[in-house]
């Protein structure tokens, strides 16, 4: 039993006590683990590419949106079936600079859509002015509404690409994303936002999709109020990866890094893993959001993130024997990263 102190983004003085709660950490690597490697498969030569799908009924919702496909190139011969990744970008960012992730996924077999969401672009003014004009709310669903027409049109996405051998499949989708991207992915699965009609159209009973089987949520939000509480993820039972690290944080928003532990501490027990890495931040210095940025790249952590999510992914979509051999069996060459499954009963008051 321990004490977790988390904050309201706005109020700053929340309080969050934690009771009756473990963690049973599955494993810890450090330097000089001996795991052993993934780096012998075959892996895809991959392809990028920029097209346009239709989102929304014929009244004034209708939008196009922009999706950058990241597919495996095989030969012509080779005609095979994909995983489905969707992948939601963070706020204010794009859909073109998380590749050093979602590459990683490409090369070993999966297919990966990320679409530009309507709160896209650096400019946070720019985009300010679009969520006054539309309303939270809908800048909200409209994420989703995007991740659902990904998965509803894969046949028309297929159809318009240029080098793409093969099938993708539905049945079984991983949503993942970095954080309010993160979010989304979640929300996919079944969290959900309060909502306050800030929309300017009329918002679907339910956002999620059914045939979502896990969520790999990199940096996902902390509390804030009146949208994100711990209520969002109440009764959330969708298998999770939640990632972060000890610089990951905002000193006006969520001043510390356990804030982005929140979906990860109130949602169902079980198949609820957090990953921690050391010194990571929420860009990865600069290898996924914000590459323009003047920080050096944390290669090691962008690695761990790689390889343990990939193991991860793979035991949800084809259910092994056990996603501890998975995790053995990941390369986690130096540093620190610990993952640890959340188990007991989870109780939280404000104070």
């Amino acid at each position: 039993m321990f004490l977790i102190r988390l904050f309201d983004s706005r109020a700053n003085a929340v309080k969050l006590v934690l009771l009756a709660f473990s963690l049973t950490t599955l494993f810890v690597w450090s330097a000089g683990s001996a795991a052993k490697s993934t780096n012998s498969e075959a892996l895809h030569a991959i392809k990028h590419e920029q097209i346009e799908i239709i989102v929304g009924s014929e009244n004034q919702n209708r939008r196009a949106v922009n999706l950058l496909v990241s597919y495996p190139v095989a030969d012509a011969s080779e005609h095979q079936t994909y995983p489905l990744i969707v992948f939601s970008h963070g706020h204010a960012l794009d859909n073109k600079s998380y590749q050093n992730l979602t590459d990683y996924w490409v090369a070993r077999g999966y297919f990966v859509v990320a679409p530009l969401h309507l709160d896209s672009g650096g400019d946070l003014k720019a985009v300010s002015l679009i969520s006054k004009k539309f309303g939270n709310d809908w800048i909200a669903a409209s994420r989703l509404l995007d991740l659902n027409a990904v998965i509803n049109q894969i046949d028309v996405i297929v159809e318009s690409l240029s080098d793409f051998n093969g099938e993708v499949s539905t049945n079984k989708v991983i949503a993942a994303g970095h954080s309010y991207g993160a979010l989304s992915s979640q929300q996919l699965a079944g969290a959900k936002l309060e909502q306050h009609g800030e929309s300017i159209y009329p918002i679907p009973a339910s956002l999620s999709d059914a045939r979502v089987v896990a969520v790999v949520a990199v940096s996902p939000p902390g509390l804030m109020k009146g949208h994100i509480s711990e209520a969002t993820w109440q009764g959330f039972n969708m298998p999770q990866l939640v990632i972060t690290g000890p610089n990951d944080f905002f000193p006006q928003i969520w001043p510390n890094y356990e804030d982005h532990f929140i979906s990860y501490l109130t949602a169902d027990k079980g198949n609820n893993y957090l990953l921690t890495l050391d010194q990571m931040d929420h860009y990865l210095g600069n290898l996924i959001g914000r590459l323009e940025r003047d920080e050096p790249p944390q290669t090691l952590a962008l690695k761990n993130i790689q390889e343990v999510s990939m193991s991860f992914i793979r035991h949800y979509l084809s259910q092994p024997a056990s996603l501890r051999a998975d995790l053995e069996s990941t390369m986690l060459p130096e540093g620190l990263a610990t993952i640890s499954q959340r188990e007991g009963v989870l109780k939280l008051e404000y104070r």
